[in-house]
């Protein structure tokens, strides 16, 4: 017997309503698709920083992280 029937509705007769859609300029859809879009622009953002910035710096990285342990590993040339 469906809940509609008997009176007794259940949670996921609750969640199924219509009346719970969101109106069509409503505080939560806007709140709703303004944090997707900045969700969406941070992470294109992030991939672009990644890209151009510090993938062109690795090499750099790399380059100052060898001769920081090329020193450390012979002191007595660093002191000359």
């Amino acid at each position: 017997m469906p809940s509609s029937q008997n009176g007794s509705a259940n949670a996921s007769d609750k969640l199924a309503e219509p009346n719970e859609t969101f109106a069509p300029l409503s505080a939560r859809r806007l709140l709703l698709l303004g944090g997707i879009g900045l969700i969406l622009v941070g992470m294109i953002f992030g991939d672009i920083f990644a890209v151009f910035v510090l993938h062109q710096n690795a090499s750099r990285v790399g380059a100052s992280l060898a001769a920081a342990s090329h020193m450390q590993l012979s002191p007595v040339t660093a002191l000359l």
